[in-house]
């Protein structure tokens, strides 16, 4: 009797196991179905985002791609779960899910806005209508995406910076002009989008359907730094079938991270020919836990740790397409016209320079051979006789000295910073300022290092050239 209660109980216990194992099982499954459904960027891009993509005719292939953190910045990105074959598509957005200007005019409440403000460019009208959209929450067409926009952290770029902090870029010249000249203007759109809302919408008997929507100027700025991190650039087909290209923000996309170094892109993104999908497609095979990157920053000179930091608000380390911008000094009128001749803009990018026989080749050399022309009077009127001046060794070696003057210059305005002795920058950091941060700080210090990096490496080949 004794030997079947044992046997009883023990088949009693190992039962109660099972179910306790079935719980527990059942719990997890309903604990991670919360996590998903909560707001957390990963949970809203699956519940919310993917279920409205497709239901629009996109495609997000689970079973190849995942969205995930990011090992070296906590941030998030599209990763292969499994090996990926050359040439895959891995998703498709429609068309009918993007944002862009054209959303922004038509649209039937306050696109009469835009039309009062034609002197905005795009990017400061979609700055301002993302805000819009957003704040409409379920009313909006792009509720879903916007959803997820909401839970993303907003890159810190120079034009977000404190007053105190963007002082400190001081001496790299083009990056510290360029953010400045980027908050100016903001804050001109900013002031005129208030000033037409409320001069222009009260004759629309709109104005009240503005001050359920407005937005302050911090949040404009913010959106502006988003807006510039994560569009795209989309080819689209006009009414007479030639494609133009529209700057977009594109939902699934925008989740794909950057290659700043050469032939680390690996994927790549077009239009379909029926204008209506926008298709990603690897580029080469992928192994599993690969990051899928993609190349949007363009040409290389986009590509400097000044740029990257103005519109993305990071910096890398050191790498072989990194260059210092220099800023060029104005000629006179007839000289400036032969600077646009040759399609010079107010910065030329300086290269890592490898060898001295790559200096005499550079851009610059050409800018500062016109500026010696330009300065001592030499006949440049006549592109002929100009160009044979340009030839002259003569012309070369005062454009060169010339060169070496600049990069002297720009090297002393680092040192004079005192952010590249790590005794200053901790001191600076100790006096607990508010309105200094760390990782701003920390930022600016790369930066310093990397163009100091380019201005040292271009001066030592090119004193040898």
């Amino acid at each position: 009797v004794w030997v079947v209660s044992l046997g009883q109980f023990t088949a009693a216990v190992m039962m109660l196991l099972v179910w306790c194992c079935v719980c527990l099982v059942l719990f997890l499954q309903f604990s991670s179905a919360n996590v998903l459904s909560s707001s957390t960027p990963k949970g809203v891009f699956y519940n919310d985002l993917l279920p409205w993509i497709e239901m629009k005719g996109g495609m997000f292939k689970r079973n190849l791609i995942s969205l995930m953190e990011t090992p070296y910045n906590g941030g998030l990105g599209l990763f292969a779960v499994d090996d990926i074959e050359e040439n895959s598509v891995v998703f498709s957005v429609p068309l009918s899910t993007m944002m862009n200007i054209e959303h922004a005019l038509v649209d039937e409440e306050l696109g009469i806005l835009w039309k009062m403000l034609p002197d905005l460019t795009d990017v400061e009208v979609m700055s301002a209508f993302y805000l819009l959209e957003r704040n409409r929450a379920s009313n909006s067409y792009w509720e879903p995406y916007l959803s997820l926009l909401s839970t993303l952290k907003v890159p810190t770029v120079p034009h977000t910076f404190s007053e105190e902090e963007l002082a400190l870029l001081e001496a790299s010249d083009h990056v510290f002009k360029a953010a400045n000249s980027r908050c100016s203007s903001l804050n001109e759109a900013y002031s005129l989008i208030l000033r037409a809302a409320q001069e222009g919408l009260k004759n629309e008997n709109k104005l009240s359907y503005w001050e359920t929507l407005k937005f302050t100027k911090d949040e404009y700025f913010h959106a502006n730094a988003m807006l510039r991190s994560r569009s795209h650039k989309v080819g689209v087909r006009d009414k007479l079938g030639a494609w133009q290209d529209a700057m977009c923000l594109v939902p699934i996309a925008d989740m794909l991270n950057t290659g700043v170094r050469n032939n680390t892109a690996n994927v790549v993104c077009y239009t379909g020919d029926k204008n209506a999908l926008f298709h990603c497609k690897t580029t080469r095979p992928l192994r599993k836990q690969d990051e899928l990157v993609v190349d949007y920053i363009g040409d290389v000179s986009r590509r400097s740790s000044g740029k990257l930091l103005l519109d993305y608000g990071f910096v890398p380390t050191l790498y072989e397409d990194d260059h210092a911008m220099i800023e060029l000094p104005m000629l006179s009128q007839l000289g400036e016209e032969k600077l646009r001749n040759y399609h010079f803009r107010d910065a030329e990018p300086l290269p890592f320079v490898t060898s001295s026989e790559e200096c005499y080749s550079l851009r610059l050399m050409l800018y500062f051979s016109i500026k010696y022309l330009d300065e001592n009077h030499m006949d440049i009127r006549d592109s002929v006789k100009m160009n044979e001046l340009l030839l002259e060794e003569r012309t070369r070696a005062h454009a060169l000295e010339a060169l070496l003057v600049k990069i002297e210059e720009m090297k002393g305005r680092y040192e004079q910073s005192g952010l590249l002795d790590e005794d200053n920058v901790a001191l600076l950091l100790q006096n607990n300022n508010e309105n200094i941060r760390k990782d701003i700080v920390d930022k600016i210090v790369t930066l310093f290092v990397n163009e100091m990096t380019v201005l040292e490496q271009a001066l030592n080949m090119c004193s040898q050239a």
